[in-house]
């Protein structure tokens, strides 16, 4: 082992581990940047290790981010600038999409996913997801609990 190799040990197999690991919560950060202050995610602060760098960034507006010249792979690096645009509801960056306005968005109101395989196919991507799904119950009794012969 050395200082730049991360060992995990499970207490079970777990399949999903890797999937998990991909996820951005566990990118890797500076701690000295990160224990700087709240300025450490500012363009021209904020220290990745990707094909691209922040240049911009304008609060609920866009996130510009242009090739990182120090990156190992640069000379492939294609696209000289991405601008993200953050939308919040899906229904306004399916219309943008659909416009042309946008190049790509990474959801779609769910009611839209027949009408879209169709409209434009090829352009509708579901990759598999981790999920959770809980279940909450209530020891409560508002009304006589369901007999057995009803939901089985």
């Amino acid at each position: 082992m050395d200082a730049r190799t991360l060992r995990v040990q499970l207490d079970k197999p777990l399949p999903w581990f890797s999937n998990l690991t991909a996820n951005f919560a566990f990118y890797p950060v500076q701690k000295a940047n990160v224990e700087s202050g709240k300025e450490w995610t500012r363009p021209g602060s904020l220290v990745g290790n990707g094909a691209y760098v922040l240049k911009d960034r304008v609060v609920n507006e866009k996130l510009v981010v242009v090739p990182n010249t120090h990156y190992w792979d640069n000379a492939k690096t294609v696209l000289q600038k991405v601008t993200f645009i953050p939308i919040n509801q899906e229904s306004s960056a399916t219309k943008r999409y659909l416009a042309g306005d946008i190049d790509i968005t990474e959801s779609f109101p769910k009611n839209l996913y027949q009408k879209l395989l169709k409209d434009i196919p090829g352009q509708v991507y579901t990759p598999p997801q981790l999920g959770t799904y809980t279940m909450h119950l209530t020891r409560k009794r508002a009304r006589p609990p369901i007999p057995a012969c009803v939901w089985r």
